[in-house]
């Protein structure tokens, strides 16, 4: 007999089996198995064994003689209960020709069991079929598709799930999958190759293995989890090598990346803070430490996916720079002269006198005995390992300096404001100055070199300076750009790239006098830079931006998903249209079931102001010079029409219907649409110097229109007139909306808000009791509108002329409620407002990203949309 796994496969089959002894049970139950109707061109048996209906032991194979074979199961309690015993006849390349099955019962008290197998083509046609086996890790759906018929395999996350499907030989199956309001796939493996948010085409000309991972989205406590990009959308601060394969980023918000070498995506790293962490350092291959606000240290394995909180002396303290020597000295340095020092035997950080309450902005050693601190006012610390002082060494300066770094204990650079530069010495009490400053020269923002003789510092107006060790000054180099360049790293003597403003990125080398510019892909800002080996140089920066910059590349490749252009038009038709419009025509469809966001082909580059949907064929965007496009949940791409509004921008779109469409802007532009096989539009107002704004209607008959000078029009869709209203002022009124045709809201310029009904045409103007400009209106019924402008919430109802004012930490922007307890307010901040106890607390986004709109269906869908791409869900 031969053993596999823990598995006894018998070539031989005793009948005298039973007989076990006298004295004591059996330790073991077997089943002889005989297989029948074997194919001739069958060379092994795929065995799979159920109990109670799950798998009782891992799926084996039978080579040698197929006729017979026996499964052995441990004698215990657990193992007795219907039995099935499922043997496919495999073929060479592994696919099945006939398979067949048997059901037994190990009731108790039986020790040895017999079973026969009759087996049957798995085609009629005498086709072979062969497995496509899928494995889900993480939470999410992977479905296969073949003629029609779907197959789903779902993770739950716990702990890989593995499907099998048989196909016959040669089939076509399509693989999609759906993330889940809190996972998204990351990539293909096995089979397929490439983003896993796009399907795969598998042909099952032999058994078939596919993976996907469902990795965690980053989300806020407060649940908002990012949709768009990917993985996030937040500041990147710093960024370091993580042994010779990883970079790890971090930001605001406690967000923590890492990038793997020869991957297309960076992943999201679990933190343990949601403070903003402003500088990380990697010790070795597993472990790398953060450090941000408030004091937070962080201590991170790349195996166990976990940060540790490590205990620090002043929590009050911004920290700005860590740097270690070994595992027993790093040092995290922040704001008013604090320096700490950590070890990786202890969950307490060590504070040490540094004889100073200036920021220490830069930290670099040379060895656990040179460590040098540095920030304002020229202050320059050396620390040491056997010591809880640090010395003060004479810099030279006054002026501020926030980046150090050496090639040796001899050459160690610190730079800063007006461009200085200078050169410590491990046996010295005194640097060197090598370039003084000077108020007319730009500020060096970093310093980093290959080696001694090439020391590059880098700054304001493309400023970079070449150093080397016993030189007494350094040599200006020319850059190829005026951006501000903010940090500096290399590969090599001949890879050194400073990244910067507007996606500067330039590399300099060694010998040359002058840097090149590489195409960065991006105008994003560029803050960070780091490389773990020469083919996975990462440079990071704003919203989230992340590139991969080869050495010897002339270009940088993005490792983020999305688009970068604000979005400001939000609306959906239901979970699984949603509906975001933005800046240089952009356009995405999100959907609930997928949780997923997909970009549209807009067909127009001009910025969009607004988006608005009479159904699910007819999604109208529009925006600047007059554009507008029809879209449709049929099609990924989107259908220009003609506003008749040229050059003049259309702020806002709405309907009653698809036949009555109105697009108000500019000019005094209102512009009634019809929607059929084509949209044709009529210009039902064109009035120079009146700015129409905001539009919404109750019904075809009671559409608002409200603009400039307290300007407010009443339009009919029967017979295509607006009529002037009386409003009562003259401010300028920025949106309206209404809880029925006669409770219509028009807010605007110092604190106006008027009240307006169906059978009036003059409007009552309010009490708001402020003078701040209002921009926002919504209501959940007419006892309950909430008004949003400057830093004041304002809440009116009906049947009263009063409203009452609070003033809130945020500028409003746009204001959505799922119930009476869960109103949002949005803009460069959230807070979540309840009606009964009439109050409103923060609402922890997980960005400080600018958020122009919140909209949603009901309390599972709802999503927030600004700056930078930024799509926001709040997970159900």
């Amino acid at each position: 007999m031969t053993r596999i796994g823990s598995l006894w496969v018998w070539a031989t089959v005793l009948l005298g089996i039973a007989l076990w002894g006298s004295c004591a049970p059996p330790e073991h139950i077997v089943v002889l198995v005989t297989v029948s109707n074997l194919p001739m061109d069958a060379t092994s048996l795929g065995v799979s064994v159920q109990l109670n209906g799950v798998p009782a032991m891992q799926n084996f194979t039978v080579t040698g003689n197929l006729g017979s074979f026996a499964v052995r199961m441990d004698n215990r309690e657990d193992q007795r209960g219907p039995l099935q015993i499922q043997v496919a006849s495999l073929a060479g390349d592994g696919c099945k020709i006939r398979e067949g099955s048997t059901n037994l019962n190990t009731a108790p008290g039986g020790f040895s069991f017999a079973a026969e197998v009759a087996q049957v083509d798995v085609d009629a046609a005498g086709r072979h079929k062969c497995p496509l086996t899928v494995t889900v890790n993480g939470q999410g759906t992977v479905t296969s598709t073949q003629s029609g018929i779907q197959h789903t395999c779902i993770g739950s996350g716990a702990s890989p799930v593995v499907c099998t499907q048989d196909y016959l030989r040669g089939a076509t199956v399509t693989l999609t999958t759906t993330d889940s309001p809190r996972t998204y796939a990351q990539d293909w493996s096995g089979s397929c190759s490439g983003t896993a948010s796009a399907p795969c085409l598998a042909t099952v000309a032999k058994p078939v293995d596919v993976g996907v991972s469902f990795l965690p989205r980053i989300c806020s406590p407060d649940g908002w989890c990012w949709m768009q990009p990917q993985p996030h959308g937040d500041h990147i601060l710093g960024a370091t090598a993580v042994g010779t394969d990883i970079v790890v980023a971090v930001g605001n918000h406690g967000t923590i990346v890492q990038c793997k070498s020869g991957t297309p995506s960076c992943l999201p790293f679990p933190s343990a803070t949601t403070n903003n962490l402003n500088a990380t350092w990697g010790l070795d291959s597993d472990t790398f430490y953060a450090a941000g606000d408030g004091g937070v240290v962080l201590r991170c394995s790349l195996g166990m996916r976990k940060c540790q909180t490590l205990t620090t002396p002043d929590s009050q303290q911004d920290l700005t720079a860590i740097w270690g020597s070994d595992a027993n000295n790093v040092y995290v340095a922040g704001s008013t002269g604090l320096l700490m020092r950590c070890a990786a035997t202890s969950p307490t950080c060590t504070a040490l006198n540094t004889g100073t309450q200036e920021w220490l902005f830069g930290l670099w050693g040379s060895d656990a005995n040179n460590t040098y601190a540095v920030g304002d006012t020229g202050t320059i610390l050396r620390c040491g390992a056997g010591s809880n002082s640090c010395t003060m060494l004479s810099s030279g300066t006054s002026k501020d300096l926030g980046k150090v770094w050496g090639s040796d204990a001899n050459n160690v650079y610190a730079v800063g404001l007006e461009g200085v530069i200078v050169r410590c010495s491990a046996g010295s009490s005194s640097c060197t100055t090598l370039r003084p400053s000077m108020a007319a020269q730009p500020t060096l923002n970093d310093v980093w070199g290959s080696d001694a003789n090439n020391v590059y510092a880098v700054g304001s107006g493309g400023e970079v300076h070449r150093c080397a060790a016993g030189v007494s000054t350094c040599t200006p180099l020319v850059s190829s750009t005026s951006m501000t360049l903010y940090r500096v790293f290399g590969s090599g003597p001949d890879a050194v790239l400073a990244v910067g403003s507007a996606g500067t990125i330039v590399r300099c080398a060694a010998g040359q006098t002058s840097c090149i510019t590489l195409k960065s892909n991006t105008t994003l800002d560029l803050g960070s830079i780091a490389g773990s080996s020469a083919s996975n140089v990462i440079a990071l920066g704003r919203a989230g931006t992340t590139l991969r910059c080869p050495a010897g590349s002339a270009s940088c490749s993005p490792l983020t998903v999305g688009s970068a252009a604000r979005l400001v038009g939000l609306w959906g038709s239901d979970p699984d249209n949603m509906y975001v419009a933005g800046d240089a025509g952009t356009i995405f469809r999100c959907s609930g079931t997928t949780s997923r966001c997909t970009q549209l082909d807009s067909s127009v580059s001009t910025d969009l102001r607004d988006i608005w949907g009479a159904d699910s064929r007819n999604i109208f965007a529009a925006g600047k010079d007059g554009v507008a496009v029809r879209c449709s949940n049929d099609s990924n791409s989107c259908v220009p029409f003609n506003t008749f509004n040229y050059g003049n921008e259309i702020k806002q779109v709405w309907g009653s219907d698809a036949s009555n469409v109105y697009l108000v802007g500019n000019t005094g532009t209102i512009a009634r649409c019809q929607a059929g096989t084509s949209v044709s539009c009529s210009l039902l107002s064109n009035t120079s110097g009146i700015l129409f704004s905001g539009v919404w209607g109750s019904d075809v008959n009671n559409v608002y229109v409200v603009g400039s000078a307290g300007k407010i029009m009443r339009c009919n869709g029967r017979n295509s007139a607006c009529t002037s209203l009386s409003s009562g002022t003259s401010n300028a009124l920025n949106a309206v909306w209404g809880s029925s045709a006669d409770n219509v809201y028009a807010v605007g310029d110092q604190g106006t808000i008027v009240r307006c009904g169906a059978k009036q045409n003059t409007c009552t103007v309010m009490s708001s009791g402020i003078t701040e400009s209002l921009s926002a209106v919504w209501g959940s019924d007419p006892a309950h509108v909430y008004v949003g402008g400057g830093s004041q919430l304002v809440r009116c109802a009906a049947g009263s002329d009063i409203c009452t004012a609070t003033r809130l930490p945020i500028q409003p922007l746009s204001i959505w409620g799922s119930d009476l307890e869960h109103v949002y307010v949005f803009g460069f901040a959230a807070m979540r407002c309840a009606a009964s106890t009439q109050s409103c607390v923060a609402e922890a986004t997980g960005t400080e990203l600018r958020l122009d709109r919140v909209f949603g269906l009901d309390a599972n869908n709802i999503y927030a949309v600004g700056e930078y791409g930024a799509i926001l869900r709040r997970a159900p």
